[in-house]
């Protein structure tokens, strides 16, 4: 009789040791972290947002990011967090129809109006930027997968940025006024026809960007302390980030001293001569897709 008390409070003892020891680590396992180290990659769409002003097409283009974030908990629900990442952002923009005159001196000394037109012109422009998003996050806290949300604003610097323009269908002339003369010929003074012409990659000139973020998805619980992070995410700029200037370069340049080696300014950055207004409106970054993240907390 006494083997069986003594039996019973064995298990009785065996049964509230393991039950603390669950709720030990139970505990654990939900503790409020201090930080949050992760690291997250992003895509696939992020594109410069060109304004074409309703005479143009811009398409979007992929573009991915890889970045390093730091989270600090305020609460079980509520955290901030800094990054820094390196973000891809691609377009082709495309206007058709072009032409445009401005005038010049060629070698001579003679008055000339260098007159171009194309029936299509075509560009494309990259841009890597090295962002630093700062966001605020809210999480419902429950146990394994639960949903999150965040907000927040990003400054964005260029680091790189190239284009490469292509002319279709490309004819230029000289009119020189005080002959009331217009030239379409000969080639080597740059007068002619001049079929598909194309640009080297350049450098395009672009300004720091604002963005706002947003981001839904849902936090997994991997083990104690390791989370996975996996969201759809949304960037818009909120500036224009083409450098320009109030006199701004032809689309087209003539040099009288190298008369059939035309260079070609990017749409972003020059304006129609004959009216002075820019070829484009606004550009802005703008990026959405899904966005995975490892997370290490302590």
């Amino acid at each position: 009789m006494k083997k069986v008390k003594i039996n019973r409070y064995k298990q009785l003892v065996i049964a509230a040791l393991l039950l603390l020891s669950a709720r030990a680590a139970t505990a654990q396992e939900y503790r409020l972290p201090e930080g949050e180290l992760s690291v997250y990659l992003k895509g696939p769409y992020a594109n410069l947002n060109v304004d074409m002003n309703g005479a143009g097409d811009n398409n979007s283009r992929f573009g991915a990011g890889l970045g390093v974030q730091y989270s600090r908990y305020l609460n079980p629900t509520w955290s901030v967090s800094a990054a820094l990442e390196y973000q891809s952002y691609r377009a082709k923009t495309v206007l058709e129809g072009i032409a445009d005159a401005y005038s010049l001196t060629d070698l001579e000394g003679d008055n000339m109006v260098f007159r171009t037109s194309a029936s299509t012109y075509r560009e494309w422009q990259s841009a890597g930027m090295l962002n630093v998003p700062l966001r605020i996050q809210w999480e419902n806290n429950a146990p394994g997968a639960h949903l999150f949300a965040a907000a927040g604003l990003q400054l964005g610097f260029p680091v790189r940025a190239r284009y490469k323009a292509t002319a279709y269908g490309l004819e230029t002339s000289g009119y020189f006024p005080q002959w009331d003369a217009e030239l379409t010929s000969p080639r080597f003074m740059g007068f002619g026809s001049w079929g598909t012409q194309q640009s080297n990659k350049q450098k395009l000139k672009l300004k720091t960007s604002y963005s706002m973020l947003l981001e839904l998805g849902f936090k997994q619980q991997l083990r104690s302390m390791r989370n996975l992070y996996v969201s759809a995410y949304l960037e818009l700029g909120l500036n224009d980030i083409a450098k320009t200037n109030n006199n701004q370069q032809p689309l087209i340049n003539y040099d009288p001293a190298k008369p059939t080696q035309f260079g070609y300014a990017s749409l972003l950055n020059s304006s129609q001569q004959t009216t002075g207004t820019r070829y484009t409106g606004k550009v802005k970054t703008q990026g959405f897709g899904v966005k995975m993240r490892y997370a290490f907390s302590w």
